[in-house]
This record gives structure tokens, sequence and C-alpha cells, in this order.
């Protein structure tokens, strides 16, 4: 008889959650196909997060942990940080169309969810010597996460104008750390 291992179904529920909600949305998901692709018993949702919404928020925030585990802050190279953020989206677009999902269908008077890492990074920028005064650093904060995915988020037809192999994936990664550094660098 196999052993249970409470952890490793949660973090398989959650990996397909992540593939589900990242291709159909909160409201086309169907945890069915979730249970499913985890090879777990539709059941085990329920217990180990509730409902399909609770589940929703738990691979939104699952995803949010892979990212700042995966890709440091760097506060004195943000270019370089930015472009790891490119690397990270660019190999895992499933994290940024969740986040999008997420915003699209999220209700503005919904509870938000862990505000902190968001407030150390615009503190971060803050206290930056170099940062310009005229930047609130808040600001500066949704521009440099808006950037990194941009691709990813972009128009399929012109990226493929634009083209698609490794080259122009490279080559998207250098101006986006260019773009960075102009828009960081001291007047």
């Amino acid at each position: 008889m196999a052993t249970r291992d409470p952890a490793a179904t949660r973090r398989r529920l959650l990996d397909a959650a992540v593939a589900e909600f990242s291709r159909a949305g909160r409201a086309g998901a169907r945890v069915d196909r979730i249970a499913q692709a985890a090879q777990a018993n539709k059941r085990a949702i329920y217990d180990y997060f509730g409902d399909k919404d609770a589940l929703f928020e738990a691979a939104a925030a699952y995803t949010i942990d892979q990212i700042l585990d995966a890709v440091p802050f760097t506060p004195d190279d943000l270019p370089g940080y930015v472009g790891r953020l490119y690397d990270f989206h660019t190999a895992h677009p499933e994290s940024i169309r969740l986040a999008t999902w997420r915003t699209l269908e999220r209700d503005p008077a919904d509870s938000l969810g862990d505000l902190e890492p968001y407030r150390r990074f615009v503190d971060v920028l803050a206290s930056r010597r170099d940062a310009d005064p005229a930047v609130p650093p808040a600001e500066l904060a949704v521009v440099l996460i808006a950037l990194a995915p941009a691709w990813v988020l972009a128009n399929h037809e012109v990226l493929a104008v634009a083209g698609t192999d490794e080259q122009h994936v490279a080559a998207r990664r250098e101006v986006l750390v260019e773009v960075v550094t102009r828009i960081v660098q001291p007047r």
C-alpha cells in the first residue's frame, strides 16, 4: 500500500491548478481537470483549499512564491533583476497568464494578497541613492514589474513578424535591460 504524502499531494494540486487556471482563468477552470492532472481525488481540493476560489488564490500565491524564490531582488542591479524576471516569465509563461487572469477576474473590493513583498520592493526603490525624485518609487515598481513579462503578453502577430527564435528572445532581453538601464540611471 502506498503511503500518503499530504505535502506532495498539495504541491501536485497547486502545480495542476497553476496550469489549469493560467489556461482557462478562474471561471473557465474545472476542478475535475485539476484533480485528474494532479492524480488526486477531487475531494482533496476541498480538504486542502476549501473551494475553487481559495484554490485559485493559493495557486496565485504559490506562483508569486516561485518567482520570489527564483528571482532574488537586486536593488543595486535593477536592469539585471528585470532581465532575470524576463527570463523567468519567458520560461514560465503560465506565471504571468495566471497573474493576468487574477487581475482581470478579481473584484477590486476583494481582499488583497500579501502586500509585504511589494512594500519591501517599493521601500528599497525609495532608498536608492540614485533614485530619480521625479519618479515615485511605487510607480517605478509598477513599470519594472510590467516590463519583464511584456513579450509574454504581447500580441502574437507582432511577435511572429518580429521573430520568435532564440536569437530574437535574447535580443529582446538585451533591449529590456537597456530600457531599464535608461529608466533608472541618474540624470
